[in-house]
């Protein structure tokens, strides 16, 4: 009765964990199904708000005449309340150092008194810019309620947006910064900027006429494209692998009732269940790690545990059945 017991548990063992084993790769499976199909859905939705800056440029580069202020804010704020996430957008033409004197007096001469070509200095001040061989105003920002604390202000000074400029002109793309702290009223908040060149009809340009920009809050941008993309057991954590490890969260999405708000590390995540993949955003590669849902991991699990508790069960009734049928039988 003893060895009947072991080998029926032993069965009942080995039938269970093949069950769960069974079970945690068709999990996996529909798990890796469900995210590869989703990043699929997030980066159609991220090459969408790009277009903007396509449409911006097409603006500029159609007209038979040169696009007012008043045009150009008009229909890029149409284009704002199109994308979420899309803070500002704006028109900064290229201007040769030679040319800056003549520039700022022929934008004074049309209306926009006081303007002139300006930076900032480490400490946020602004100050009058050094000679530089080209610069990038901004002439047309958008909304024009920023047009106090952005008009005139070049924007290839600081390195990382002049990068980013540069490459858009190379490549004739979309080119992004890396994720960087935005000022708002809200105070620093997570964003980027992307820049498209604008090179009007002539193909064989190899200048610029300038360039149109959007500014990027990632929070409402990411927010709203995983509303609508992802499943709500699965939560979402972007990264930038080229920071220091502990620097490098851009954006965490828990799943939907998910007890865990607060964005994980990256190494406690990369210990759990997860599927890793990358985000292009323009030029940039963000790094995206999909999470299952710990309680839908768990409930998952009931099913395969049947057949092991069946397992026992039998086991038992036959172990009851051994031990009753000696006594029953007569000498």
């Amino acid at each position: 009765m003893i060895a009947t017991g072991a080998i029926g548990l032993t069965v009942s063992l080995a039938v269970g964990f093949a069950a769960i084993s069974t079970t945690d790769r068709i999990a996996q499976l529909a798990f890796v199904k469900k995210a590869s199909e989703s990043l699929q859905a997030i980066q159609t939705q991220v090459d969408s708000a790009n277009e903007a800056l396509f449409t911006l440029r097409d603006l500029l580069d159609s007209a038979d005449r040169p696009v007012t202020v008043s045009e150009f804010q008009f229909f890029a704020d149409r284009l704002r309340g199109r994308f979420h996430g899309l803070r500002d957008t704006g028109w900064a033409p290229r201007v040769a150092g030679t040319d800056r004197a003549s520039f700022e007096a022929a934008v004074r001469a049309s209306g926009v008194a006081d303007y002139s070509i300006w930076e900032r200095d480490k400490a946020g001040q602004r100050i009058t810019p050094t000679d530089r061989d080209v610069y990038f105003p901004i002439l047309y920002p958008v909304p024009a309620a920023i047009a106090p604390k952005v008009l005139g202000v070049n924007i290839t000074y600081e390195p990382v947006r002049r990068r980013a400029v540069l490459h858009a002109i190379e490549t004739r793309a979309p080119a992004s910064t890396p994720p960087l702290q935005l000022v708002s009223g809200k105070g620093m908040i997570d964003g980027f900027m992307s820049f498209l060149p604008v090179f009007g009809k002539d193909d064989a340009a190899t200048e610029p006429r300038g360039v149109v920009y959007g500014v990027f809050e990632i929070a409402p941008l990411i927010e709203n494209i995983l509303s609508a993309a992802l499943p709500g057991d699965i939560g979402v954590y972007l990264y930038d692998a080229a920071k220091p490890s502990g620097t490098q969260l851009i954006h965490w999405h828990p799943a939907r009732g998910s007890s865990d708000l607060a964005a994980p590390a990256r190494q406690d995540l990369l210990a759990a269940p997860h599927w890793e993949s990358t985000l292009r955003m323009a030029d940039q590669t963000w790094g995206v790690m999909f999470i299952p849902d710990r309680v839908a991991s768990l409930s998952r699990l009931s099913p395969a545990l049947l057949p092991f508790a069946l397992g026992l069960i039998i086991t038992g009734m036959i172990a009851m059945l051994m031990k009753i049928a000696p006594s029953n039988m007569k000498p």
